[in-house]
């Protein structure tokens, strides 16, 4: 979800920055153009006009809330995972006191995604690290499960 929200904010002219913990995501970010760093290399220095937390993690959501500068914008992208969410604890005196703007996002206009997938402005093949037949998709879904793939596509 992020090297994809990175696609379309890149496509923006937005000043855009990845920030991951696995390399072969920032490989597809350096394939693409887009600035890359892994999470232990940047610096925590509340400077960042906008972040976008795409980890539905409260380990996500407190690195964003250690980025972002006072009066800046927090967008969470996506759902929070309820098994990843449920033990949530998040210091609202610091969203208080920094001025944060909390921002949900889930889908989006639909319509105008699946026009930018056809004309092609997005690179969504690249994210595909694995093809699987029908018959061995559970072995897709075990490959999925791993974490060592960021798609899995099951074909019949």
């Amino acid at each position: 979800l992020g090297l994809l929200c990175a696609q379309i904010m890149q496509r923006m002219n937005a000043s855009v920055r990845v920030v991951g913990r696995h390399e072969h995501k920032m490989e597809i970010a350096e394939k693409w153009g887009i600035k890359h760093r892994h999470e232990r290399e940047i610096g925590r220095r509340a400077d960042q006009d906008v972040v976008v937390d795409c980890t539905g993690t409260a380990e996500g959501f407190d690195l964003a809330m250690k980025l972002v500068r006072p009066r800046g914008k927090i967008l969470v992208k996506g759902m929070i995972h309820p098994a990843l969410g449920a033990a949530w604890t998040i210091d609202v005196s610091a969203i208080a006191t920094k001025e944060i703007e909390g921002i949900g996002s889930r889908c989006g206009p639909m319509g105008e995604a699946l026009e930018v997938l056809k004309r092609g402005e997005v690179d969504v093949v690249g994210l595909i690290s694995k093809r699987v037949r029908l018959e061995d998709g559970v072995e897709g879904m075990r490959i999925a499960g791993r974490g060592e793939a960021i798609k899995v596509v099951v074909e019949g």
